[in-house]
C-alpha cells in the first residue's frame, strides 16, 4: 500500500511490523527544530526514547522501520496538516493502533470532528503547552504501552507453552493411536494379567473370538478368562503356564474355549511373565490366536486325504511334465498296477491303442494352456482288458500368477455305464423302429381309410345334387353322417398318436380371440338350431382380445367340447363363458355348460382317458371311440393349461378349459389367418346347384385309384373343364412335357413314380426348358405330420387332403381362375404396367359376376359371413400395408399384398387382385416409389370393392 506525503512523495506500507520493545520509543513530528528540541527536553525526565521528524515523509520512514509507543504531532504548521497526517497514520497497518496526540490550537468543534472520525487522532494538547498536562498524558500513555507489552509477552509465552503442550499431546495421541492400531489390527487377542490370571488388560479382539466384550474379563468383573476354557483342557493349560513361569521361559499351548454361543473354538496362546527388579513376578503378558480355521483346515485336509484314499474313483497327480507322483488305492484296484509300479511313469502307459491320437493331443494342449479337460477315455488294464473312464484333468498352481506345479486327474470307471448305454441305445433304436413302424402304419391306415372315404363322401355329395325320393335322401343322409363320423375318428386317432409320440408341434402367433370365437360359434349355430337347442356365449368385457398362442389347436379343443355338448344335449341350452384370469401367464378360462345327459361322479376322471367313455351304453347309443376328450386334455396340457369337468348325471355338465394366451399388441392380430376359414360349411348339407359357368381349364389328374378318378370326373361333370387322366407320376411327367395344361391334380402315393418325385421332376424340367411354372395341387389321403411340408418342398402349390369335397375343389378352382385371369407379366425394366385407368377400372371386374354366382352356389347361406369377414379384416390389412410402406419393409409388404390378393380372388374382385399383383411386381423389382404411388389406387379400389359387395348383399336380401 502506498500514499503521498505532503511533499508529493510516496511511501510503501511494510508488511512485517518490528517487534515491540520493552523501553518505549516516542516519535515527535514538527516542522521547527527548536520546538522539537524543547519537547525533547521536557520529556527527558520520562523513561522513554525519543526520535524526531520534521515532515511526514521522514515520520513515515521511521514508523515503517521501527516500533513506537506513541506519536506526538505539533508545531507551527497549520492544524489541518496535522489532522491530515494523523489520518494517514491511521490508514497504515503499522500505525493504526498507535496513540496519536495532537498539539493544536484548533477550535474545539474541529478537534471533535477529527477525533470522531475513524481515521482521526486519540487526544490533543492545547497551545500554549502546559508541561504538567503534557507529562501527565505521556505517563498515562506510556503506562498503557508497558501494560500492552506485558500482555503481548504473556501471550507469546502462553502461545509457546500451548504449542509445546499441543505437540506433546499430539505425540502422545500418535503414540496411543499407534498402540491402539497395533492392538486392533493384531491378528490375535493381547492381554496382561496377574499371576492368578485376573485380567488387567485385554484387547477388544476377545469379543470377536468369544462373543463376550473385553470389559467382562477386566478384574473378573463378569467372568474370568479361565471360565471359558473347555473343561477338559483347564488342567493342562494351568500346568503349561505354571511350568513356564517357574522356568522363567515363554510358554505356548493350544487348547479349546467355549464362546458365547456354545461353539467350541481352538486357540493358540503364547506368553511370558514380566518381573520387578527384585526378580519377583509381577504379571503375565501374552497373545491368544483363534486357531479354529487352521484346525478345521487340518481336519478337512485329513478328511480329504481319507476321501482320496477311500474314494471309489481313480485319483492321479503328476508333475508338470506328466510323470505320475501319486495314485490312490482305487487307481491300483481298477488298473491292477501297484502304487510303486505307477509312480514315475507317464499315464500314456495305460493307452488302449484304440483312442484317436488327436484326442490325447487335444487333452495335453488343453491342460497345458491352463484349462480343464473333460472327456471319456478307453484304457487298458495290467491284465490287458479294456475299461472306460470319465476323466477330468485340471492344472494346479501353487502361486496363482506362477507356472503350473502339477496336474490332478479324477477318473470314474464307466465301463458298466457304457455297456448299459449301448444296451439302451440298442433298445432306443428298436423303439424308434417300432415308433417308425407305428407311424408308418398309422399313415398307411389313414391313407387306406381316407382313399375309400374319399369316394364314399364324394359320391354322397354328388348324390345330394340329384333328385332323390325321400327314402333315398334318408339313406344318403345316413351315409354322409357316418362318413363324417368316421373321419372324426380317424383324425382323433392320428392326433392322439402324434401327441403320444411327442410329434404334435404347437405354433406361437398373434390372433384375435374374439374373431376366433365368433367364427366357432357361427359354425356350431347351425347344428344347434337343427336340434332345437339354444347356443349362447358370454365374454368378459375387460378381457384383452389380442392374444398369442396356437389358434388352430385352441379351435380344435373348443370345437371338440362344443361338439360333445351338441351331441349329448337333447333339450335346453349350451353356454360358453370366457373370462380372463389374473395370473402371470395371461390365462383365459373357457367354461362350457350344457343341459345334457351329464356324467356320473365316479366316471368324471375316466372321460379324459383314451378309448374310454363314461358308460358303454353311450358308445352304443352315440358312437365314438372315447378319444376326443383325451386329445383335448393332452392338447390343453401341451399348451400349458388344463381341463376339468363338473357334472351331475341327468342335469348337465360344465367343462373348464384354462389356457395361457400371451397378451400382445392389437396391431399383431392381422398376422393371423383364422383356421375357421378353411372349414366353413364342412358339415352342412349340400344344396342342389346348377352347373358352373366357369371358363374351361385343361386339367391333368394323376391318380391310380379308379374310384377316386371317377369321383373327380363326376365333380367336373357339367363344367367346361377338360380332364385328362394318367395312372402314375411318370406318365404325368410325360404328359406335361408334350401337352399344355393349366393345372395338375397330383396324387402323392402312386405306383412306378409317386407324386412328390413327379412334382420335383416337373419343376426341374420347367427350369431347364425355360417353361413357365405350372400349377400343381397335391392330393393325398395322408394327414400325417409333415405331409404338407413335403408337398411344398417337392414343388406343389397347394395341399388338399382326402376325402376331397366338391365344394372345396370348386372353390379352389374358381379362385385359381380369377387369379390366373388377373395375372400380369412384369417387364424386364423397373416399370410395370397394367391396364387400369386412373379413375375407375372395369366395373364388371370389380366383382366378377361369374365368380359371384359360383360363390352363391358353393357357399349358400355362408356368403354373407364370408363377405363380412373380408370387409371386417380389410382395414387391418390396409393398415399393415401402409405400415410396411412407411417402414420400407419389402418382405412384410409383399406378404400383406399376397394375403389381400388371395382374399380378393376368392370373392372375384379382379381389379383388386390386379392391383395387388401390380404391387407385388413393383416390390420384386425394388421399386418402392411406384409402390407408394399405387397405394392410393389400392385404397380407392378397396372402397369400390366394399361398396359393390355391400350392394350385392343388399340385393340378395331383397
Amino acid at each position: 500500500m502506498t500514499f503521498m506525503t505532503k511533499g508529493g512523495k510516496s511511501c510503501r506500507q511494510w508488511s512485517n511490523r518490528p517487534e515491540i520493545r520493552s523501553q518505549p520509543r516516542l516519535l515527535l513530528v514538527g516542522d521547527k527544530p527548536t520546538d522539537l528540541a524543547a519537547l525533547t527536553r521536557t520529556l527527558s525526565g520520562l523513561d522513554i526514547e525519543t526520535m524526531t521528524a520534521t515532515d511526514g515523509h521522514e515520520a513515515l520512514r521511521h514508523v515503517s522501520s521501527q516500533t513506537f509507543a506513541m506519536l506526538l504531532l505539533g508545531g507551527d504548521r497549520q492544524d489541518r496538516d496535522d489532522f491530515e497526517m494523523a489520518r494517514r497514520f491511521k490508514e497504515l497497518q503499522s500505525t493504526r493502533d498507535l496513540p496519536i496526540v495532537l498539539i493544536t490550537d484548533a477550535p474545539r468543534d474541529a478537534r471533535r470532528r477529527h477525533l470522531d472520525s475513524p481515521t482521526g487522532g486519540i487526544d490533543w494538547i492545547e497551545k500554549p503547552i502546559d508541561e504538567n498536562e503534557l507529562l501527565g498524558k505521556m505517563r498515562v500513555y506510556l503506562q498503557l504501552f508497558r501494560q500492552k507489552v506485558e500482555i503481548i509477552q504473556l501471550r507469546q509465552d502462553l502461545n509457546v507453552r500451548t504449542k509445546a503442550h499441543r505437540e506433546t499431546e499430539e505425540r502422545l495421541q500418535a503414540s496411543e493411536e499407534r498402540f491402539r492400531g497395533l492392538v486392533e489390527h493384531f491378528p490375535g487377542m493381547i492381554y496382561r494379567c496377574r499371576m492368578d490370571r485376573t485380567m488387567l488388560f485385554i484387547s477388544d479382539m476377545i469379543e470377536t473370538m468369544t462373543g463376550y466384550p473385553a470389559s467382562d474379563f477386566i478384574d473378573n468383573r463378569i467372568r474370568s478368562y479361565a471360565s471359558i476354557i473347555h473343561a477338559d483342557d483347564v488342567e493342562h493349560v494351568e500346568e503349561v503356564i505354571l511350568f513356564g513361569v517357574d522356568k522363567k521361559e515363554p510358554f505356548e499351548i493350544e487348547y479349546r474355549i467355549v464362546d458365547a454361543k456354545g461353539k467350541i473354538r481352538w486357540v493358540y496362546e503364547k506368553g511370558q511373565r514380566v518381573t520387578y527388579d527384585n526378580g519377583q513376578p509381577d504379571w503375565l503378558d501374552g497373545a491368544i490366536f483363534d486357531n479354529s480355521a487352521r484346525r478345521m483346515a487340518e481336519e478337512e485336509h485329513a478328511k480329504f486325504q481319507r476321501a482320496v484314499e477311500q474314494s471309489p474313483v481313480s485319483v492321479v497327480m503328476t508333475d508338470p511334465e506328466g510323470n505320475i507322483q501319486y495314485v490312490n488305492p482305487w487307481f491300483c484296484r481298477i488298473t491292477g498296477y501297484s502304487f510303486e509300479e505307477a509312480v514315475g511313469k507317464n499315464p500314456r502307459f495305460l493307452k488302449s491303442g484304440q483312442t484317436d491320437p488327436e484326442l490325447h493331443q487335444k487333452l495335453w494342449q488343453t491342460i497345458t494352456s491352463g484349462k480343464v479337460w473333460q472327456g471319456e477315455l478307453l484304457n487298458r488294464k495290467k491284465d490287458g482288458t479294456f475299461y472306460w473312464e470319465l476323466a477330468s484333468i485340471s492344472p494346479v498352481y501353487t502361486d496363482p500368477k506362477g507356472p503350473v506345479t502339477h496336474f490332478i486327474g479324477v477318473k470314474e470307471d464307466i465301463t458298466a455305464r457304457k455297456e448299459v448305454e449301448k444296451a439302451l441305445q440298442d433298445a432306443r433304436k428298436k423303439a424308434e423302429e417300432a415308433s417308425r413302424a407305428k407311424s408308418e402304419f398309422l399313415a398307411t391306415m389313414s391313407h387306406e381309410i381316407r382313399t375309400p372315404m374319399n369316394a364314399i363322401i364324394g359320391m354322397a355329395d354328388q348324390l345330394a345334387e340329384m333328385e332323390l325320393e325321400p327314402r333315398g335322401q334318408r339313406y344318403l343322409e345316413v351315409i354322409r353322417r357316418n362318413g363324417e363320423n368316421l373321419l372324426i375318428i380317424i383324425n382323433d386317432i392320428l392326433d392322439f398318436s402324434k401327441i403320444e409320440a411327442g410329434r404334435m408341434p404347437l405354433e406361437e402367433k398373434p390372433f384375435d380371440l374374439k374373431q376366433l370365437l365368433v367364427n366357432l360359434m357361427e359354425e356350431c349355430q347351425y347344428r344347434a338350431q337343427k336340434k332345437g337347442l339354444t347356443l349362447t356365449w358370454v365374454m368378459d368385457e375387460e378381457i384383452v382380445m389380442a392374444r398369442k398362442g396356437d389358434p388352430h389347436r385352441l379351435w380344435q379343443v373348443l370345437e371338440n367340447l362344443l361338439g360333445n355338448a351338441l351331441k349329448f344335449t337333447h333339450t335346453g341350452e349350451i353356454c360358453l363363458t370366457i373370462q380372463g384370469v389374473s395370473t402371470p401367464n395371461d390365462q383365459v378360462r373357457f367354461s362350457l355348460s350344457d343341459t345334457g345327459i351329464g356324467i356320473a361322479k365316479d366316471k368324471l376322471e375316466a372321460v379324459f382317458s383314451a378309448f374310454t367313455q363314461a358308460d358303454s351304453s353311450i358308445t352304443r347309443e352315440y358312437g365314438g371311440t372315447g378319444l376326443g376328450l383325451a386329445v383335448c386334455k393332452r392338447l390343453a396340457e401341451k399348451m400349458g393349461g388344463g381341463i376339468a369337468v363338473e357334472s351331475e348325471l341327468g342335469t348337465g355338465s360344465t367343462f373348464h378349459l384354462t389356457i395361457p394366451l400371451q397378451i400382445v399388441s392389437p396391431d399383431s392380430r392381422r398376422e393371423f389367418d383364422l383356421v375357421a376359414d378353411t372349414r366353413l360349411g364342412a358339415q352342412e348339407l349340400t344344396r342342389k346347384r346348377p352347373p358352373s359357368p366357369l371358363p374351361s381349364l385343361q386339367i391333368l389328374l394323376a391318380e391310380d385309384v379308379e374310384d377316386n378318378i371317377f369321383l373327380i370326373q363326376s365333380f367336373l361333370e357339367g363344367t367346361p373343364h377338360q380332364l385328362e387322366v394318367v395312372r402314375n407320376g411318370r406318365l404325368a411327367l410325360e404328359e406335361v412335357k408334350t401337352r399344355n395344361f393349366d393345372l395338375v391334380l397330383m396324387d402323392i402315393r402312386m405306383p412306378v413314380m409317386d407324386g412328390l418325385e413327379a412334382s420335383r421332376k416337373i419343376r426341374q424340367w420347367e427350369k431347364g426348358a425355360g417353361r413357365p411354372r405350372l400349377a400343381i395341387w397335391a392330393l393325398t389321403a395322408h394327414a400325417h405330420e409333415g405331409e404338407a411340408k413335403q408337398s411344398r418342398e417337392a414343388g406343389c402349390d397347394l395341399h388338399l387332403v382326402k376325402p376331397l369335397r366338391k365344394k372345396v375343389l370348386m372353390e379352389r378352382l374358381a379362385g385359381f381362375i380369377t387369379t390366373a385371369e388377373a395375372t400380369i407379366q412384369p417387364s424386364t425394366t423397373r416399370e410395370v404396367k397394367i391396364d387400369l385407368p386412373d379413375e375407375i377400372a372395369d366395373v364388371e371386374n370389380i366383382i366378377d359376376p361369374r365368380r359371384w354366382e359360383c360363390l352363391k352356389r358353393d357357399m349358400g347361406v355362408n356368403v354373407p359371413r364370408l363377405v363380412g369377414r373380408f370387409i371386417s379384416r380389410l382395414p387391418n390389412r390396409l393398415a399393415a400395408i401402409a405400415e410396411a410402406v412407411h417402414e420400407g419393409n419389402a418382405d412384410s409388404l409383399d406378404n400383406e399384398c399376397h394375403k389381400l390378393k388371395g382374399a380378393a380372388a376368392t370373392l372375384g374382385a379382379g381389379n383388386l387382385v390386379s392391383l395387388c399383383m401390380r404391387m407385388n411386381a413393383f416390390i420384386s423389382t425394388g421399386d418402392m416409389r411406384s409402390v407408394q404411388e399405387n397405394q392410393e389406387l389400392l385404397i380407392a379400389e378397396c372402397q369400390r370393392t366394399v361398396s359393390v359387395l355391400e350392394q350385392k348383399l343388399a340385393d340378395e336380401r331383397k
